[in-house]
């Protein structure tokens, strides 16, 4: 994937707002990463007809887009699983379960992310392009979830809309923030 984004081949998604649709599952999804795509317009819109998919509409994206989309996506759940699988070592002994249990659950959690590494092509293209060392991202990663295992559970709807506050403009959340840690 050497190629530049702009002369990349275009792949046509479906598209409802901010919803991608995925034809298998005959259901729309908020990630790209669920998108199934299309060869061309047409082929688009005549599933959009078929499956009456009201306010559907065939989108073109880059096939960087989509593959970044997929790769960022496996990424997200590879972290999720050896941040969990390392925060069952460490508290394992603590909770209410077989410590043997926890041991077992922490090496599933492990041995599913080594897999998923290597089931998907497109997570060494993420290390390699995407990131400049996608393992130091699983340690902020980890500070992330230490953080917001500390957050009691009915401060979370003020978190999330902190969350989406961010996501609207990041630069003036992060203003915000860096002016309060001061």
């Amino acid at each position: 994937m050497n190629q530049n984004k702009e002369t990349q081949p275009n792949l046509i998604i479906i598209k409802k707002g901010e919803l991608y649709y995925n034809g298998p599952d005959n259901h729309f999804y908020n990630q790209l990463a669920n998108a199934t795509y299309c060869k061309n317009t047409t082929q688009a819109l005549a599933i959009i007809q078929s499956r009456k998919l009201i306010g559907a509409v065939p989108v073109k994206i880059t096939e960087h887009d989509y593959t970044y989309a997929k790769a960022n996506a496996i990424v997200k759940i590879i972290l999720l699983s050896e941040t969990l699988a390392k925060y069952l070592n460490e508290v394992g002994s603590n909770l209410p379960t077989k410590s043997q249990v926890n041991k077992l659950a922490a090496k599933q959690m492990k041995l599913t992310s080594q897999q998923l590494m290597l089931i998907n092509p497109d997570f060494n293209h993420f290390l390699k392009v995407r990131e400049d060392d996608t393992f130091d991202v699983l340690g902020h990663f980890e500070g992330f979830i230490q953080e917001l295992s500390q957050v009691e559970l009915y401060d979370t709807p003020n978190l999330t809309g902190i969350l989406q506050a961010y996501k609207k403009d990041p630069k003036s959340i992060i203003g915000i923030c860096k002016k309060i840690l001061k």
